[in-house]
């Protein structure tokens, strides 16, 4: 897979069995990955929650602000905005690069 720009840093993401089967995928900060269950049925849809993981890290709101339930809350709400809008969102870059 081609990797992702989160605000100039590379993320990779990978399809791959997680040590821990009760996560659906996992951003791990220290090596830029994302890595996604292979069974899980809503890949796309994690991937997407993991890389608000990656954003939030990357813009500094990780140091900013600790809570862990906030992160989670930001990372799901995240991924449901990019997900629920993705092909308008790819359909106005389309239109507005005219």
């Amino acid at each position: 897979m081609k990797k992702l720009n989160v605000l100039g840093s590379k993320v990779t993401v990978k399809i791959k069995k997680l040590d821990d089967p009760k996560y659906s995928a996992e951003f791990d900060h220290d090596t830029n990955t994302i890595t996604v269950q292979p069974d899980d049925l809503t890949k796309f849809k994690s991937m997407l929650h993991e890389l608000g993981h990656a954003y939030w890290h990357r813009s500094g709101l990780f140091q900013a602000n600790r809570n862990e339930e906030t992160e989670e809350i930001f990372c799901e709400t995240f991924s449901n905005l990019i997900s629920d809008n993705i092909i308008v969102l790819y359909q106005m870059h389309l239109k507005l690069k005219k």
